[in-house]
């Protein structure tokens, strides 16, 4: 990131106020670009699945490895919550 370069350029200079100032700014463009990600993913994840997830079927295309492994987490819980309900009642 270009903000990382400019801090490490700061620091190297002297300039350790400027080199935080850079670091700063890189680190709140990095959370927001992980930010930005995740709705992404979850966007993606929710329009692929709208139809399939009644029928138990989940598509986890499009997403990265991280981002399929905590929605699947999250559907299997979501499942297992649901048919341990359905399971007390009867």
């Amino acid at each position: 990131m270009e903000c990382y370069s400019k801090a490490k350029e700061a620091y190297r200079m002297g300039k350790k106020n400027v080199a935080t100032f850079y670091t700063q700014q890189g680190s709140l463009h990095e959370q927001k670009m992980k930010e930005a990600n995740h709705l992404a993913a979850v966007e993606i994840f929710e329009k692929v699945n709208a139809s399939l997830l009644p029928q138990n079927v989940l598509d986890l295309h499009g997403l990265h490895v991280d981002e399929a492994i905590e929605h699947l987490m999250t559907v299997l819980q979501q499942k297992t919550e649901g048919s341990l309900k359905l399971n007390r009642g009867a």
